[in-house]
């Protein structure tokens, strides 16, 4: 009877797992569902057959922003490779020596192009869904489509981040309308303070360190810390004061041995 109880308490034990795991699958079965459906929803609402360039900023916009935003916050990488961690980022060495006395050498001499290229990479997928979308509610409303896949860039320029695609798309439902050079604009100072990130990064690869108040001197509308992490490093963040844009990045130069870390100042 023992025996029994056991096996029975074992069989309804393995009974409740399953029935776990299936609820769980149809949990995230659901939301999935629910997100593709709204998307789907949102993109089709915004859909206007004299403005597809309309639509495809509103359809990119929030990706692209959410990029830009993480590549910003961790050194100007999506997934950094060297790193150190601080406040739950993952912050991309941009100068880095692993020997003590030693100033640390320029992990990526192009920071700009390198940034651009992440973004692109990031937002490369959504990008292709908003112009499918696109093909879609044309046909859906009983145009012949002939689209042409083009090239996709980012730029970084002064105030904004410029997209750009030479996708090329002709419609036509009595009349035959072609519509080319897409640009997608948001307002960004990344351009500006990856600017002065590479300035600090000459100072650091140069001298070993930099110092932020200079910058806050002659530049009053960005803000410049400075976060020691002892011997991991330093953690520069720049930030517009204005806009709130903000661009972090870790460099270790020049670090001392155990019992020379007074020779650091944590924050300016």
């Amino acid at each position: 009877m023992r025996n029994f109880l056991k096996r029975g308490g074992s069989f309804f034990k393995k009974g409740q797992v399953a029935i776990f795991i299936i609820i769980a699958i149809l949990a995230v079965g659901a939301i999935l569902s629910i997100y593709f459906l709204n998307r789907s929803a949102r993109t089709t609402e915004r859909f206007e057959e004299t403005n597809p360039q309309t639509f495809i900023q509103n359809c990119i916009e929030e990706s692209l922003n959410n990029a830009i935003e993480t590549i910003s916050l961790q050194g100007g990488s999506a997934n950094p490779e060297g790193y150190l961690e601080y406040k739950g980022y993952k912050i991309e060495y941009a100068c880095y020596t692993a020997e003590d006395f030693k100033t640390c050498v320029v992990q990526k001499p192009f920071l700009q192009s390198h940034i651009e290229n992440e973004i692109k990479k990031e937002i490369e997928e959504e990008f292709n869904f908003c112009f499918n979308q696109l093909v879609r509610n044309y046909e859906d409303r009983g145009y012949n489509v002939n689209f042409k896949k083009g090239n996709l860039n980012v730029r970084l320029v002064p105030k904004r981040i410029i997209v750009n695609t030479t996708n090329e798309i002709t419609v036509t439902k009595g009349n035959t309308q072609t519509f080319k050079d897409f640009e997608i604009v948001v307002n960004s100072n990344l351009y500006e303070l990856v600017w002065i990130a590479n300035s600090i990064l000459e100072f650091e690869a140069s001298l070993g360190d930099a110092d932020p108040t200079i910058y806050m001197d002659i530049f009053r509308w960005i803000k410049v810390e400075k976060i020691s992490r002892e011997r991991e490093g330093v953690v520069y963040i720049i930030t517009d004061r204005r806009s709130g844009d903000k661009f972090q990045f870790a460099s270790r130069s020049l670090e001392w041995s155990p019992g020379h870390e007074a020779s650091r100042i944590a924050i300016y």
